[in-house]
This record gives C-alpha cells, structure tokens and sequence, in this order.
C-alpha cells in the first residue's frame, strides 16, 4: 500500500494506548483537528505534490485521519444502490484542508415505533 492510498489504521493513537508526553512538552504546539464528515471542495488542489489524484472544485468528500492524525480524504461514489463511501482515501497535506466547506446534510430521525400493549 502506498502512502497516496492510505486506509484506516487498526493501530489505536498513542494516547489509547497510555503514551505519557514528556516534561518539557508544551501543550501549546497542539492544534485542533478539521472535524471529520462530509464537505465540498472550495478550490482544487491535488494530494501531493505528484498530483496522483485531483480534487475539482464542487466535489463532494469524506474527510477522516488515521491513526496519526494525518488527514484522509475519501470520495464518495453513487450507484445503484444510492451513495458509497470507499474503505479507502488519499493522504493530503493539513494545508489542503482550507479548501474543504463543510456539508449541511439532513440527519434522518430514528424511526417511531408503536406501544401495542395495552
């Protein structure tokens, strides 16, 4: 596998596993992480500096991170039977994702059930 077609690690972050940070770590170089879901490609860019895979303006896309934190993103595919999302993504650089405006997708409500018992 290369590191252009990238899928979820099964190795838990560091953090799970109990890994303290050293005295002299400065919490202050931590950022936060772009959330995770569904957004739409502001401007096109390409994974890497090979351009191995083209994201075009519009695009609809998943965007995940590995176990490393390293941003993924996937793009979603639809067939027959409705949207699909790929087990697989593409690493791209953490300054690509300015170029990602997240989705407002409707939640779809649990469905009711009836109490028959009387």
């Amino acid at each position: 596998m290369s590191m252009h077609d990238a899928g979820p690690k099964a190795t838990p972050p560091a953090s799970r596993r109990g890994t303290t940070v050293p005295a002299d770590f400065d919490p202050k170089v931590l950022h936060a992480l772009k959330p995770e879901g569904f957004y739409r490609v502001t401007r096109e860019f390409f994974c890497c500096a090979k351009k191995c895979t083209k994201f075009e303006t519009d695009t609809f896309v998943q965007l995940g991170y590995n176990g490393n934190a390293t941003p993924l993103v996937f793009m979603p595919q639809v067939g027959a039977n409705g949207i699909s999302i790929p087990d697989r993504g593409s690493v791209v650089d953490e300054n690509t994702l300015a170029n990602l405006q997240p989705m407002k997708l409707a939640a779809r409500s649990p469905k009711k059930t009836w109490n028959t018992k009387l």
